[in-house]
């Protein structure tokens, strides 16, 4: 197995805090890419649709190494953990796995640490399988904050 590397592309409604924006969960995930520039390539799409073109500067694109893989990849599989307290939402990235059975075992891996964070929170995880280079929120979406 090699290592292959991907590019989440993600938009959040940036503001004066954006460290509360993101604890807050108000991110959008625009979907897993096979290349940086193809990110670039597809903000371009993103910025003549609703919403997104309200906060051009909203982008962020984070860079992951998929261990597990194999060759060639036409989706993966994103960890991620999400639980809400009095105040707000809390969302971890775990991890992009090219195998539904290796995110099942990282998942179950965080649940079993001794002291784990995620004990009692076992239902916020979730596995979602993306298609690399598929478009999400294709639409756009409404901006009620301003």
């Amino acid at each position: 197995m090699s290592k292959i590397t991907v590019y989440e592309l993600s938009h959040w409604n940036k503001t004066e805090n954006d460290v509360i924006e993101k604890l807050a969960g108000d991110g959008k995930l625009l979907g897993f890419y096979s290349s940086r520039k193809k990110c670039k390539d597809i903000q371009k799409f993103y910025n003549r649709l609703p919403g997104f073109s309200q906060k051009p500067d909203g982008y962020e694109i984070r860079r992951w190494m998929v261990k597990d893989a194999e060759d060639q990849l036409d989706h993966v599989f994103f960890l991620e953990h999400e639980y809400s307290d009095e105040r707000f939402d809390y969302y971890t990235q775990i991890g992009v796995y090219a195998l539904e059975s290796s995110a099942e075992f990282m998942r179950d891996q965080l649940i079993s640490k001794k002291n784990s964070k995620y004990k009692g929170k076992e239902d916020g995880f979730t596995i979602s399988k993306c298609i690399l280079d598929h478009c999400e929120w294709s639409e756009g979406y409404n901006d009620f904050s301003d």
